[in-house]
């Protein structure tokens, strides 16, 4: 991880996390190499309040300092979940 991080490929790659439990090592194994590297979390709409909370907990634990929310598009979120069901 830190050739990726730090070699030729720095600034060109970012990681996805749901920041589940599993993601957290990945998670401060990245922020100890780079903790500036784009952190990409998909945001739907359906999560708990306590794990979006924990998200902003574990990003400021860890000195992540690029977590970014991805939010699909409202045109596939229409054509794909119209009734907001997709998630069951």
């Amino acid at each position: 991880m830190r050739i990726a991080l730090t070699g030729t490929q720095r600034g060109r790659i970012g990681l996805v996390s749901s920041f589940g439990a599993e993601s957290a090592v990945l998670l401060a194994l990245a922020a100890e190499i780079d903790p500036a590297v784009p952190v990409l979390f998909l945001q739907t709409g359906q999560h708990f309040p306590e794990t979006l909370e924990y998200r902003q907990d574990l990003a400021r634990f860890l000195g992540l300092t690029n977590v970014r929310d991805i939010h699909p598009a409202p045109t596939q979120i229409q054509n794909r979940d119209p009734e907001g069901q997709l998630w069951a």
